[in-house]
């Protein structure tokens, strides 16, 4: 009698379980790093763009010596088509800001012309930023400009309730 071995060849039912799991569960995990990853690329632009929209106030403060808008308060918005709204867009881009950034986030213009929550940067003539909230100093030479960033990690967030006492809250500011 002869003993014959029988090679198989490929891999059990098992085997083939095992290693698709193991790739679900390696996948699954650079996934989630990947997209907390997007999210800091995403708040680092949003504080680059904030720094660029402040110097580009503070160049049309140098030059026109007034606020930007019809009045002081809040302007909401950067980017709103509302008239009402100052329209801050028109009046620092092109000349002190080539293009006025909208947030990576954004999905375009506001819908509405009233402070709604969204991915936008927003504009406050005449405040200051005091700790954790904002508030009116009647100096219209001041501003701040604000956003929310998707990271807590990064340095400067802090919550910040709204100025329009709405259910939202902006988390970094910058201003003069």
């Amino acid at each position: 009698m002869q003993n014959k071995m029988i090679h198989r060849k490929g891999f059990t039912l098992i085997e083939l379980l095992v290693v698709i799991s193991i790739i679900g569960l390696l996948s699954s995990i650079v996934l989630a790093s990947v997209n907390s990853a997007r999210a800091k690329a995403r708040d680092a632009k949003r504080l680059a763009d904030l720094r660029q929209i402040a110097l580009a106030v503070n160049f049309y403060l140098d030059a026109n010596n007034h606020v930007i808008g019809t009045g002081p308060g809040w302007w909401a918005e950067i980017n709103n088509l509302c008239a009402g709204w100052g329209q801050i867009y028109n009046q620092i881009a092109p000349v002190y800001i080539p293009v006025v950034p909208e947030d990576p986030s954004s999905p375009g213009s506001p819908p509405q012309c009233s402070g709604a929550d969204g991915f936008w940067y927003y504009y406050g003539a005449g405040y200051i930023r005091n700790g954790n909230s904002l508030t009116y100093s009647g100096d219209y030479s001041r501003f701040v400009i604000c956003s929310k960033l998707e990271s807590s990690n990064t340095a400067g967030y802090t919550t910040i309730p709204n100025p329009w006492n709405g259910g939202w809250t902006l988390n970094y500011c910058v201003g003069n």
